[in-house]
């Protein structure tokens, strides 16, 4: 089969005209169905961005509705990552031949956390202040059942 193609370079298609087909050989078709689905694509697009700027007068909402839009367009065209089903990182191990490596030594074989709190500053301050109040409260308690008795 031969090629048949229209080429008219210097004529602007209208966004109202409807695209032609164009008989193409097989090996060229996935290229053609491309080149006619963004040929279709940006019409649509142009027209919708028109009918916005004709009925949002609002600069703002109309930025934001036309990146919607564009960003919509641009997100049908695109293929999934998902079918693609390559490994990105295939794993390798490079420490198999290692040696064991541990050390069983206690270093800090007195020290621990309980003892650490028995001499800080700060808990012997808190404990001092608790007994205080543990004593005064005896001593409320005591004075109250000495005037009630």
């Amino acid at each position: 089969m031969k090629e048949k193609k229209q080429k008219n370079p210097k004529k602007k298609k209208s966004a109202s005209e409807a695209t032609t087909t164009q008989v193409v050989s097989k090996q060229n078709n996935t290229k053609q169905k491309k080149i006619r689905s963004k040929e279709t694509v940006k019409p649509k697009l142009e027209k919708v961005m028109a009918k916005i700027d004709e009925k949002i007068k609002n600069p703002v909402k109309n930025l934001q509705l036309k990146n919607l839009i564009k960003i919509d367009a641009m997100t049908d065209q695109q293929v999934s990552l998902d079918s693609y089903n390559v490994v990105f990182y295939a794993p390798k191990d490079i420490y198999l031949d290692q040696l064991n490596l541990i050390d069983n030594r206690l270093i800090y074989a007195d020290k621990s956390l309980a003892t650490y709190i028995q001499n800080d500053k700060m808990e012997i301050k808190a404990r001092k202040l608790q007994e205080i109040n543990s004593r005064k409260q005896q001593l409320l308690i005591e004075l109250e059942v000495l005037k009630n008795g």
